[in-house]
């Protein structure tokens, strides 16, 4: 309480696009030029996708699709590698788009991370 008995609370706003800044830039930016760290980034983003239910949150998704796509084309040289990559970007927007139902939260759901 503040000196005129005024309760005061300082709380940290955490939202999706920062948790997801925090994620996945650095790893991006230091994978540039890998090609198997963009693909593993971009399934995590399609994992993540599959979940989100709001229009920014997609949109969060997207900026990051777009960072890969982009430096992709700057990093790598072999055009099966950018083409692949574009391929899966096409994939993981096509998750973002579409109008099927989402998965209940809390809905069992069993999946593999490779290693």
């Amino acid at each position: 309480m503040s000196d005129g008995e005024t309760l005061r609370v300082i709380a940290c706003l955490v939202t999706f696009s920062g948790i997801l800044n925090s994620s996945f830039h650095q790893i991006r930016q230091n994978g540039q030029g890998n090609v198997s760290m963009i693909h593993r980034l971009l399934e995590g983003l399609n994992l993540i996708g599959e979940y989100v239910e709001r229009e920014g949150d997609r949109q969060s998704i997207c900026v990051h699709i777009d960072m890969l796509q982009r430096d992709s084309r700057k990093s790598l040289n072999e055009m099966n590698d950018i083409e692949n990559i574009e391929d899966r970007c096409r994939q993981v927007f096509a998750v973002l788009n579409r109008e099927e139902q989402k998965p209940i939260v809390g809905q069992e759901r069993t999946f593999s991370i490779p290693v």
